[in-house]
């Protein structure tokens, strides 16, 4: 289930519209994660073991890159901050 509040989404089963449609592996997850991953393979943390990308929005996200893996943390939260409204 996805919970966007950046887009209005409450308990959307994102991956499973998509598997519906799409014969292709598929990996739900945030936002953050998601960026710094795309920095690891393709952009300014490629070839890197160690890095911190930085998402700036409605709340800071980080992804921690450590030892050529994404650091989730015990919740898969690690680097997340809310802004309380």
């Amino acid at each position: 289930m996805v919970h966007g509040q950046s887009v209005g989404w409450h308990a959307v089963p994102l991956e499973a519209m998509l598997r519906r449609q799409v014969d292709l592996p598929i990996l739900v997850d945030n936002g953050a994660k998601t960026l710094g991953q795309a920095e690891r393979w393709f952009g300014a943390a490629r070839g890197t073991d160690n890095a911190v990308i930085v998402l700036l929005g409605i709340g800071v996200g980080t992804c921690i890159i450590s030892n050529g893996e994404v650091y989730r943390g015990a919740t898969s939260s690690a680097g997340e901050w809310a802004i309380p409204r």
